[in-house]
């Protein structure tokens, strides 16, 4: 959880516990609401290893979530100095200024500064801390 909150910047939404050592936090970038990104916390296992290291595998290949920027190039060299691990390095593509970083876990995240007249549905995107 420290890399949500104090690497990347965002804030807790909701902390629930439901059993000993079993909890739900939600995460969110400052100053927003929504999206928020869910963070299940256990000290309990549930699968075994093997299976852990193939779902991890697994979503090391699909983005999962897109944080819109207006400075991607800012943000990126901000993030850096915090100790984000970025897989690619700012890039210009058709729909605008990208880069990928991952957590500590493998899940990876797009950083993105939409270019002019591209538009997408706020309901799915949030802001960069």
């Amino acid at each position: 959880m420290r890399f949500y909150l104090e690497q990347l910047g965002l804030e807790i939404r909701t902390d629930q516990s439901f059993a000993p050592g079993l909890r739900l936090v939600t995460v969110a970038p400052p100053g927003q609401s929504r999206p928020e990104i869910a963070l299940g916390c256990s000290d309990q296992t549930f699968y075994p290893v093997e299976h852990k290291s193939k779902v991890q595998e697994q979503h090391a290949q699909m983005l999962s979530s897109i944080f819109i920027t207006t400075h991607c190039w800012q943000d990126y060299k901000q993030l850096l100095e915090r100790g984000i691990t970025f897989l690619q390095s700012p890039r210009q593509q058709r729909y605008g200024v990208e880069a990928i970083f991952c957590d500590p876990d493998g899940n990876t995240f797009t950083l993105l500064e939409v270019a002019p007249g591209v538009q997408f549905a706020p309901l799915y995107f949030g802001s960069a801390a």
